[in-house]
This record gives C-alpha cells, structure tokens and sequence, in this order.
C-alpha cells in the first residue's frame, strides 16, 4: 500500500480515525499498516443483581444460551466440522456424536426430516475414527489430478490439478467464506462437457454419481439447502424456465456462506422460510449469455471435442468395479482428510495476505482464489497451477468483453496441438495475425503447427 500523498494524508488520517481506524507509517517498510481498534463494552468485573418488577424476566435473559440450527448435511461450528447422518454426526478430532449429545447452543431443524446417509463409507468413517490413520494428501491430490487428466480432455494443463483441489475443497466448503462454481461450457456439442460432469459427479461430496438434469425445484431446495451436497446440472442451456429462474436464485445467492434464498413453505400456510443456498456447484451446457455478476463467481472451463489422436480411458464405475472401488476410496479419504483439517484451511483463508496469491487477483478474483490457496497451503502443494488459473480467468474476461475475438481464437486455437498452455500462449500472436490477414496469418498458423 503506498503513503498517501501530502494534499490528502490529514483527509485520510480523519476518516479513518471516524471509523476506528488507526493509521501508522511503517518507517522500515517505507508504507502504511491498517491497525483496527475493535469495539468491546468495558463490564465490572461482577455484575450487580437485576431488582425492580422487571427483575425475574432480566435474570432469566442473563442465564439464557442461543441456539442455532445445524445444517445436518455439512456445517462448521466451533472450530469443528459435522457430518450429518442417521441420527448422528461425523466431527473433527475422530469424533462421533447422536444428535442428542450436540455441543451447546446446537440442535437439528425440527421441520427437517429426511435421513442422510453418510458421506464416506463404513471403512472411511473406521479410519476417521482411528486416531493413527493418517491420509497422505500428496498422494490423493494426485490420483485425483490423474483421474480428470485420464479420463476427459480438459483444456489447459493446469486443471486437473486446480480440479483437484477443488474437489476436495467440497468435503469442507463450509470452512470457507466464498466457495466458486465451475462453468463447464461448450459452443459445440459432443466436447466433453458431459463425462466431465460425471467424474465429478462420482468424487465431489455427496454429489450422488451422477448429474442432475432438468431438476424440479423441490430437488433443488432439498439437495441444496437439506443435504448440503455438490450440486450438479448438466443440459443447464435446455433446463425449463421455471426451474431455471429458481436455479439462478440459488446460484445467485450461494456463493457466499450465509447465502439464503427465500421460499414459502407450502405445509406450514405459506410461511416464508430461509433457505441455505451457500454450497458448491457445478453447471454444464453450451455456451449461453449469463449475468456478469453471475460469470465473476465461477471457474469457467471451456471443453473442446476430443482430436482423433487424443486416448483417454473409459469411465464407468457401475461396470469397471475395480474402477468404482478405488473412486470410493478416494471419497473417503477426502472426508476423512476434511474432518481433520477443516480448522487449519479456515484458519489459513482468514490470513490472505499470507498464502501468496498473484497481485492480479483482486475483488471477485481473490475470493475465488482464497479457497484453493488455503488449501494448497495446508496440503503443501504447489501453487502454480493457480497463478495460471488466474492468468486464464483474466483472459477469459477479456474474451468476454470482445467476444468476437475471443470465439476466433477458440476456434483456431482447436485446430492447433493442444500442448501445455498452447492456445493460452499464442492468443496475441494469432489475433495480431487474423486483423492483418493473408501472408502472416498463414505464417502463423503454419508456426502453430509444427511448433
């Protein structure tokens, strides 16, 4: 942050003294450090007794405790995260408690009454429970990155492993602030988009092995708002209107946690109800205009079809058992590695000047970022694959604001080998090419295709 300048340091230094704020030169550093006074009521240190008429009713205040409903699929109180199930929870610290034994100040909705099931396997939740097992996170994240590099085409090579990662971050979203939405987008059919959706659908927490399509309302407020699970829709461009307006309410208001979403309650005379929205979700269909403000809350990836000398492995767990059995494996580990490490992820996103996030990811960025940072930096992975993800998000705004360019250069950019970074690192080179036409367009393409 650089000094203010002579003209405007007595303004500054008064409006923030008006908000609470202190503001001191940092000699050494040659800049400026924030330092917030907080508010906090000065009390006696013994309180003398309430008397008068009102007495009985201001001591029975005083003695009082609130209480806050849980969010039985996934919640995060005190330090901890719940994993909700038949009657009892999953907690961090290889911990297991009935609903009836919740901390203080803790109860389950009672209007709620469906029943999970548990989000990891019985062997999960025996490692969970085993103080010595350890998950070795480099491994996991790993195998995960393999599966999206095997068995789909993604388009930059970063990805898998930034999909990783936030696959992952699905068994502890509630841990965050912010939580982003992937955008799997297509202007083609048969590109992708579709097994895509499925692999996350058989790994993301308790997303159900498969894709929602065209779901009703009523689906969306239970899976969302009950089960807090990975909300998948893929044919989101054919979903009906009806179900697509109360899908962008959710998708608008589940970014943030805390978000809500408002709806009557049809068994309780209509009564407005509050509905958690906050989760994570993914979205799948040919490329369609959205709200920029919608568009600044996802990760888009843009699929495209697969090349004739492209391989990449079936996927099909309900067949290929020994396939379905390693995929079960890699879910419970998640669970198991998210119990006991949700307090360290939350603790690390609340520190963002810490986890060395690119100087271009600032606003709507940094809070995409954040997670996957807190969680590379708990994991002791690499960061890279998200300074590239930064870069590639930038380049996609950019290609939203001269669309035209940007779909030429997509479309170009198919017809190249699709190394590492490829498309990314010739963009300028192309357009320059395309506006100037004829020999150096040729001379462009032609370098792309023995590069």
């Amino acid at each position: 942050m650089t000094p203010p300048n002579d003209n405007n340091a007595a303004a500054n230094q008064i409006a923030a003294e008006m908000r609470g704020i202190r503001v001191e030169p940092v000699q050494e550093q040659a800049s400026y450090t924030m330092k917030v006074n907080r508010y906090a009521p000065a009390f006696p240190e013994t309180l003398v007794p309430f008397h008068g008429s009102n007495a009985g009713l201001m001591n029975q205040i005083a003695g009082s405790t609130t209480e806050s409903y849980i969010r039985e699929g996934i919640d995060y109180r005190e330090d901890r995260l719940f994993y909700g199930y038949d009657g009892q929870f999953l907690v961090s610290g290889h911990d297991q408690v009935r609903v009836n034994n919740l901390p203080s100040g803790l109860k389950i909705d009672p209007d709620a009454k469906i029943v999970l099931a548990s989000p990891i396997s019985r062997e999960g939740m025996k490692r969970h429970l085993a103080k010595n097992y350890q998950v070795d996170i480099t491994r996991l994240l790993g195998a995960l990155a393999e599966k999206f590099r095997t068995h789909a085409i993604v388009p930059e090579g970063f990805l898998p492993e930034v999909l990783a990662h936030w696959t992952l971050g699905t068994y502890l979203y509630m841990a965050f602030q912010y939580y982003p939405y992937l955008w799997i987008k297509s202007d083609r059919e048969n590109s992708g988009k579709s097994r895509l959706t499925r692999i996350l659908a058989h790994l993301c927490f308790r997303a159900g092995g498969a894709p929602q399509i065209n779901p009703t309302p009523a689906v969306i407020y239970r899976a969302v708002d009950q089960e807090g699970q990975t909300f998948i829709v893929d044919e989101f461009d054919n979903i009906a209107e009806q179900t697509k307006d109360v899908l962008m309410g959710v998708l608008n208001g589940g970014f943030e946690r805390g978000g809500t979403v408002p709806r009557c309650d049809q068994q309780k005379n209509y009564d407005v109800k509050k509905m958690n929205a906050y989760g994570p979700k993914v979205f799948a269909g040919l490329e369609m205009p959205l709200p920029r403000t919608f568009q600044s809350r996802t990760i888009p990836i843009y699929m495209l079809p697969k090349k004739p000398d492209e391989q990449i492995l079936p996927f099909d767990p309900t067949v290929d058992l020994e396939l379905g059995r390693e995929l079960q494996f890699l879910r419970d580990d998640m669970g198991v590695w998210a119990l006991e490490n949700a307090k360290a992820c939350a603790t690390a996103a609340l520190k963002r000047d810490a986890l060395g996030m690119p100087a271009t990811a600032i606003n709507r960025l940094e809070d995409i970022m954040v997670p996957l940072h807190a969680l590379a930096q708990v994991a002791g992975t690499d960061c890279k694959p998200f300074a590239a993800l930064c870069e590639y998000l930038i380049e996609m705004k950019m290609d939203q604001q001269e669309n035209a360019k940007g779909k030429l250069i997509r479309v170009l950019g198919s017809f190249l080998p699709r190394e590492q970074d490829t498309i990314r690192k010739y963009t300028a080179d192309l357009v320059v090419a395309f506006e100037q036409g004829g020999s150096e367009l040729e001379r462009a393409l032609s370098s792309q295709t023995h590069a």
